[in-house]
């Protein structure tokens, strides 16, 4: 499978293209500085040996600095070996076009901690769900586009080019994994049996904390949904409304509605 990324900005406002390149330094600087001020509030970065890995929801908010939005093109399709496969693109706000293109995968026999894992009761190992595959496929294609636009600016406010989801499962240990150590923490990664089993197939990296309003500090597992379809609807933090938007997804793939 090809990763491919295609882009095509002509927005001047977009840091990507200004024709000074000391202006356009300036502003990617800005960005930066600010996307690390949300990294470092809802803890959306784990270190892992010497680098510092972002999640895709700050991803997804670098986009939105850019008047861009991460989005799901057709529909993820799953091959013989047990993989799916996604696409995603960036899509720009003023007029709706996708500007930028990427594909990724999931879950084949050699994706370490996807395509089967240690059940903690039994010991045996046994594939991961579908849903969970499906899921993180998505998730890494949307990571793909944004990396392969944004990389750049990441760097620059100090974090590694590669996204977390793309790491793979066997270089996250305890002993050479770190959450990142701000006051909204990632709860700490652990053996789950039953319904518990389910989250960590959709959060194998930890599960995020909510990072403001009356429910500030609860894990999003915790929230409750007629508080979530409302915070869609009526946040303005982009960070927060993307980790509704996967919780949201998890549920209704667990109770079969997507």
């Amino acid at each position: 499978m090809t990763h491919e990324a295609m882009t095509v900005v002509d927005s001047q406002t977009s840091a990507m293209t200004l024709d000074d390149p000391d202006a356009m330094i300036e502003v990617a600087s800005k960005r930066a500085q600010s996307l690390k001020k949300i990294i470092d509030q809802c803890g959306l970065s784990v270190r892992i040996g010497k680098g510092e890995h972002v999640m895709v929801e700050a991803w997804g908010t670098l986009a939105r600095f850019d008047g861009c939005a991460m989005t799901q093109i057709g529909k993820a399709t799953k091959r013989e070996d047990g993989a799916w496969e996604a696409r995603a693109g960036l899509r720009r706000l003023s007029d709706g076009m996708i500007i930028a293109e990427a594909e990724h995968e999931c879950g084949g026999p050699d994706d370490a901690g996807w395509h089967e894992r240690k059940n903690k009761d039994t010991g045996e190992m046994e594939p991961v769900s579908d849903y969970a595959k499906k899921s993180m496929a998505i998730t890494r294609a949307m990571g793909k586009v944004c990396r392969m636009n944004y990389s750049w600016i990441i760097v620059l406010a100090g974090y590694s080019a590669t996204p977390l989801e793309e790491m793979p499962k066997d270089h996250i240990t305890p002993q050479n994994t770190i959450p990142h150590s701000a006051e909204a923490k990632t709860e700490e990664i652990q053996d789950y049996s039953g319904e518990e089993w389910e989250v960590k197939n959709w959060y194998p990296y930890g599960i995020p904390v909510y990072p403001i309003g009356k429910h500030k500090g609860k894990s999003v597992t915790e929230l409750p949904e007629q508080y979530m379809e409302w915070g869609l609807e009526n946040l303005d933090n982009d960070s927060a409304k993307a980790m509704l938007t996967k919780e949201l997804e998890r549920r209704r793939a667990r109770d079969g509605s997507m």
